[in-house]
């Protein structure tokens, strides 16, 4: 008899929006075209429900509110943010920081002036604060309590975001998603968005391993 030879399969490489184990992590991959999607459904829940007078991202995650805001005709800022892990608790006990700018870069498109919101009275009546995932509600619940500590109590402020993870402690007004944990593993997915793909992509290719 002949010995059967054995084919070797091929890996299947996972698609977009596909569940993947990694360290024991669900992640979940977010395509182009899906995170178009996201911005569309919630530009449409905007303008369904609100008309803000001001729109302002958390970047890096919100810097798709500026597209937002140019499709709304709506000014709009950008208030930079960057987390990173706190170490000083030891192994174990480390816990996600996030510290923001000490000020708001702003641009109205109808004018196409740039320039900087004075702290004190905010000349905005509505404001919209965007970042794309709600996870926790602590970046939000920040960048409140730094609007109100610069430009007072004299506007409203209302939150949105692509992703709504339903484990948030705070309440976001309008997002296009929500997402819950995994009844099997009682883990909640990491999200990993396309520009997050391609900042991975381009550190490897110029062998970066970290901004210095």
């Amino acid at each position: 008899m002949k010995a059967s030879r054995k084919t070797k399969k091929k890996e299947k490489r996972p698609r977009a929006n596909t569940v993947y184990l990694h360290k024991k992590q669900p992640m979940i991959r977010i395509s182009g075209g899906k995170y178009v999607a996201l911005i569309k459904e919630l530009i449409r829940i905007i303008q369904g429900s609100y008309k803000p007078d001001l729109i302002i991202g958390i970047a890096t995650g919100g810097l798709f509110a500026a597209i937002i805001a140019r499709v709304l005709n709506v000014p709009y800022g950008i208030l930079m943010a960057q987390g990173y892990k706190d170490r000083s608790r030891g192994v174990g006990k480390r816990s996600r920081i996030v510290r923001f700018a000490d000020e708001i870069s702003f641009i109205d498109p109808r004018n196409k002036k740039k320039l900087k919101l004075k702290k004190g009275k905010l000349p905005f009546n509505k404001v919209l604060l965007i970042d794309d995932l709600d996870e926790t509600y602590r970046t939000f619940k920040r960048g409140q309590r730094l609007l109100r500590e610069w430009y007072g109590e004299g506007f409203e402020i209302r939150t949105a975001c692509l992703i709504h993870k339903t484990c948030s402690q705070g309440f976001v007004n309008y997002f296009a998603q929500t997402m819950r944990q995994y009844k099997t593993t009682g883990k909640w997915p990491w999200i990993i968005w396309p520009h997050e793909d391609l900042i991975d992509n381009l550190k490897a290719f110029f062998k970066i391993d970290h901004i210095k």
